[in-house]
């Protein structure tokens, strides 16, 4: 990062990922001279010849490894990325869905084939069914690890590696030779995966200004919306003809192709140069009290994102968002014992049942970015032109509209067998208040942090994953005397009385944030850049 590899490339040989910049002093003599009268020239012109022929095979050689460099590791922006054109921006964040969809794909892809996998290796119904949700446990604790370095050292060389690692995994799930093997293999997926979905995030943020961040996001987080829906009915057909394994070649094939995309079109978008650093607060005199503080809050530790939950507008923010999560986890657990105990589907049916649900969150994505957008365009014209993150939230009742009716819906009309319509169409519309509230709850915070994006979002991942994944497990209790419906409801209680939270957010939040935080009114990345300066140095004097 401290130096310009793109500076020393010569113009007739850029990489189409690298900005053109002026020749280089090198690149003027990179022609080595013929002579032609060869019997004529002394030694001093052949030695001449010769050095100027190794200084062009080493700037060859210097370009290819820049070229190299740049597919796979990244190189800093010459310009900032929101002033690309709006098509360049557009594709990066197309490719990265594309990803996102490949990455989520592999959650429950195979999961019709688990009673394969049991016969199989002979094991028990715990440990395969341990292949799934330790793959959802680590998507959901591994990105605080890729977002230090998405946020730090760049974004690229993130989704580089983490693909890497994702393709091997679909290599040793593929040839498993024990339970134990496959396990290991699941478990690398899903923290491979999740690099992507979280990191990508922070991509977002580097291309889109405020105005248009929440479409560009919902835009973005769709392909991980539909994989995990489609990986079911794919899986179970895939699974039935060809076996289980061949489900992890189709990952395979997939993640190929993810890779060719993420060389090609996703080029590194980190403002290093464009965003101040943060300022060193440790020198040779400080005390060891200031060394270990400064060691805790620094953002090269994977956890130093948890201090922004001291903040009250964001531990706020992240509840409600983590309440109407447990919705999607406690629907993911008990619909396919619910669809085949009252409609009699089978495993293909069940997996086709969560296609309305994909419909929903694919609709709620795009409603939330454009609803969102569209009050921060408002909030300009309330607010003498200073636009509020604060003011996204005023979407959060009307998503939660579509939600409570979707979700009471959906659990009563199960538990009563009506026509399986009804509650299909409760699970397109519990989908759409789902996905809203978690897009324009995610937006607001990436607009806060946008220098901590992919640690924002790790946080935001961490929670609702450690909280609302674990729903299934204590929920047990409740269904023993409860029934669905009860539940479900009690569920769109809490979610609703949650959402008065971010209501306060949008009252009060912002005069909290700028009058304890010192973050500054004026939007742009640089200024939240230096928010996020100001913490950390706030931080290093306590």
């Amino acid at each position: 990062m401290s130096s310009d590899p793109a500076a020393h490339t010569s113009p007739d040989a850029k990489s189409p990922m690298l900005p053109s910049s002026p020749p280089s002093k090198s690149s003027a003599h990179s022609e080595p001279e013929i002579v032609l009268d060869l019997p004529h020239t002394n030694g001093s012109d052949l030695q001449r010849l010769t050095q100027q022929t190794g200084s062009t095979h080493s700037d060859m050689f210097q370009r290819f490894k820049i070229s190299v460099k740049a597919l796979t590791w990244g190189v800093p922006p010459e310009v900032d990325p929101r002033s690309y054109p709006r098509r360049k921006k557009i594709q990066i964040a197309g490719a990265l869905s594309i990803c996102s969809l490949i990455g989520g794909l592999g959650q429950h892809i195979y999961a019709p084939s688990l009673l394969q996998v049991q016969i199989e290796f002979q094991t028990t119904t715990f440990l395969v069914n341990l292949t799934i949700s330790l793959w959802a446990w680590m998507f959901g604790f591994a990105p605080t690890l890729w977002s230090v370095v998405g946020d730090t050292a760049g974004r690229k060389r993130v989704f580089f590696c983490s693909w890497l690692i994702f393709l091997a995994s679909c290599v040793i799930c593929w040839q498993s030779s024990s339970i134990s093997m496959l396990i290991f293999g699941r478990a690398l997926q899903g923290a491979s995966a999740c690099a992507v979905w979280i990191v990508g995030s922070g991509t977002i943020s580097d291309l889109f200004e405020i105005h248009e961040r929440g479409k560009a996001l919902g835009f973005f987080q769709s392909g991980g919306i539909i994989g995990p829906i489609l990986g079911p009915p794919l899986g179970g057909i895939i699974g039935a003809t060809l076996g289980w394994r061949a489900t992890f070649i189709f990952l395979l094939a997939l993640g190929c192709a993810g890779m060719i995309i993420i060389l090609f079109f996703v080029p590194e978008t980190l403002r290093t140069k464009f965003v101040p650093a943060p300022p060193k607060t440790l020198n040779a005199t400080s005390s060891l009290r200031e060394k270990v503080i400064a060691v805790l809050t620094s953002r090269y530790n994977p956890f130093s994102s948890l201090r922004f939950l001291r903040y009250w507008f964001v531990s706020f923010t992240i509840t409600t968002a983590t309440c109407v999560t447990l919705y999607f986890w406690s629907w993911l657990t008990y619909a396919p014992t619910a669809w085949s105990a009252n409609y009699g589907f089978n495993e293909t049916i069940v997996g086709l049942a969560y296609l309305p649900f994909a419909v929903g969150q694919f609709s709620g994505a795009q409603l939330g970015g454009y609803l969102s957008d569209r009050e921060i365009r408002r909030s300009s014209e309330r607010n003498n032109g200073a636009r509020r993150p604060e003011d996204r939230l005023r979407v959060i009742p009307y998503a939660m509209v579509p939600f409570c009716v979707g979700v009471v819906g959906l659990s009563w009309s199960v538990q009563s067998k009506v026509h399986v319509a009804v509650p299909l169409i409760c699970l397109a519309l519990a989908g759409v208040g789902f996905m809203t509230v978690n897009n324009v709850t995610t937006v607001y915070l990436v607009d806060i942090f946008t220098t901590r994006a992919s640690a924002i979002s790790a946080l935001i991942q961490v929670i609702k994953t450690g909280v609302a994944a674990s729903a299934p497990l204590w929920s047990i209790s409740l269904l023993s005397n409860w029934d669905l419906g009860r539940y479900f409801t009690a569920i769109v209680i809490l979610s609703a009385l949650s959402s008065t939270l971010c209501l306060a957010v949008v009252k009060w939040g912002y005069e909290a944030r700028t009058l304890k935080v010192e973050w500054r009114e004026k939007e742009p990345a640089a200024s939240a850049s230096v928010d996020v300066v100001v913490e950390e140095q706030s931080d290093a004097k306590e």
